[in-house]
């Protein structure tokens, strides 16, 4: 299957948008691809010979450029051609790989009309389609064995990206802002830790003389040290719950601004919620410690 990409303009009446990213295909893609139009026809092969001025374009142009209209059978323009429109694509579509790297075309038009607005003489890209059995290296084999022989075995005159090797791109990319987050969120967790640490020694000089009292009326040293411990802990999970409310917030925010759909991951909550309660712990046991160890009669002489 034979892809071009194009980034133009589209206008219809008073209306225009530009950076609108037409696709051009052939009528095997709507093969291949049987779930790609929800209303309307499908490019065919006709219009491939006939360099047809038709068009598919998506649910979200519909609404901008044919508000409360049928666009089936109507004209718009693209890059100042006018095109009929002979269907709408489906939101459930399949992507190819050239899509992928191209980016979601908002038109679908033949592709020979595409070469023909972009001034093309030759396809620059093709989109492979398996038959049941074949895997990916023996197809990659192949191609290679006959593109080889195509360009006389001259170097870097071409490129087969396979879908797992944009999964492994992916995945890369993934670890990589895994790791910087990572990195980001145990940096702000032993700045919090600092923090804590800081506030319940500042806690505990203040405090002396009713650790002392608390000692000389029969307390015991890890009565003391667990209560400045749960203390330590609360501030730590309070801050983690008043995060994850913030965080909520602000994602559901983003999701709306962008049109993602939002979706709470408890797993992700419950890990920060006790990552926090970790850092109280952690931060706030040898303050504890310090409070548990203090000499009653020392503390009780600033009484």
């Amino acid at each position: 299957m034979p892809s071009i990409t194009l980034r133009t303009r589209v206008s219809r009446g008073g209306e225009y948008d530009t950076g609108i990213i037409v696709s051009g295909k052939n009528g095997y893609y709507f093969h291949a691809n049987d779930d790609q139009v929800a209303r309307g026809r499908r490019l065919s092969e006709i219009d491939d010979d006939n360099r047809t001025f038709t068009c598919l374009i998506t649910k979200e142009l519909m609404e901008q450029f044919f508000w409360g209209e049928d666009p089936l059978g109507q004209n718009m323009f693209i890059n100042g051609m006018p095109f009929t429109v002979v269907g709408i694509i489906s939101d459930e579509g399949s992507t190819s790989v050239a899509d992928m790297l191209g980016g979601t075309p908002d038109i679908l038009i033949p592709y020979t009309t595409a070469m023909k607005l972009n001034s093309a003489s030759e396809v620059t890209s093709c989109t492979v389609y398996l038959t049941d059995g074949v895997t990916n290296d023996e197809a990659k084999t192949a191609l290679e064995n006959t593109l080889d022989a195509m360009f006389s075995f001259e170097d870097d005159v071409y490129t087969i990206t396979d879908m797992s090797a944009i999964e492994d791109v992916m995945n890369d990319m993934l670890g990589m802002v895994s790791t910087l987050l990572a990195g980001i969120a145990s940096i702000a967790l032993i700045v919090g830790g600092i923090g804590i640490m800081n506030m319940m020694l500042t806690t505990v000089t203040e405090r002396t003389t009713e650790i002392g009292l608390k000692k000389a009326i029969g307390a015991m040293p890890w009565h003391i040290q667990t209560q400045f411990l749960v203390e330590s802990v609360l501030l730590s999970v309070i801050g983690g719950i008043l995060g994850v409310i913030f965080g909520l917030m602000l994602s559901l925010i983003l999701c709306n601004a962008i049109g993602a759909e939002f979706v709470v991951n408890y797993g992700a909550i419950a890990l920060g919620v006790g990552f926090s309660a970790a850092v109280g712990i952690i931060f706030g046991w040898a303050p504890a410690r310090k409070a548990s160890r203090l000499n009653p009669i020392d503390a009780l002489r600033s009484v």
